[in-house]
């Protein structure tokens, strides 16, 4: 049986050169989200969320911003995975990820339903987030600390977040 088509948008990748847009990773240490924005340049596409659910109850938002993707909050986490041998994809290419379709309305949010697993290095400064079952064909820079993957449908297949620093401590 072949895998099931990934849900929800799909992507197109716009070339980009120059230095990557910066994002920088923030930790709320009452409510455990990770968050992290950039702006990129663009036209004045579409702004709004993708927000991906799973039956657990795991939560991450993408923020879309003229279009495209441009940071990421990880609001629920589903059960993460220490991986030692974690390594990053090879070959990721520089570009923004836009969806597609029509852009009638200039706020939209989107709603994925499926799986979210997350794996890390041991010293939890890189996060896999994997999104369903279908395997990344493309990885794509859009930030300095952050990669996209899209799987063969230009589908989202999931994000590395690098760079992502130590959990404050809580001092009572």
């Amino acid at each position: 049986m072949p895998p099931e088509a990934s849900p929800g948008p799909r992507f197109t990748v716009e070339r980009v050169t120059g230095a990557f847009p910066s994002i920088s990773w923030r930790w709320d240490p009452e409510t455990d989200i990770l968050s992290g924005t950039f702006r990129g340049s663009g036209s004045s596409r579409l702004d709004g969320t993708i927000e991906l659910t799973d039956a657990e109850g795991a939560i991450a938002v993408l923020d879309v911003a003229d279009g495209a993707v441009a940071g990421l909050d990880v609001v629920v986490w589903p059960e993460v995975t220490s991986t030692r041998g974690l390594a990053l994809p090879s070959g990721a290419e520089a570009g923004r990820v836009v969806m597609r379709g029509p852009r009638a309305d200039r706020t939209t949010s989107v709603e994925i339903e499926a799986a979210l697993t997350i794996r890390t290095n041991p010293g939890e400064s890189i996060y896999h987030l994997k999104v369903g079952g279908l395997p990344a064909a493309r990885a794509i820079r859009v930030a300095d600390q952050l990669i996209v993957e899209l799987d063969a449908e230009d589908g989202l297949a999931g994000c590395w977040l690098l760079g992502v620093p130590p959990f404050p401590s809580l001092d009572d």
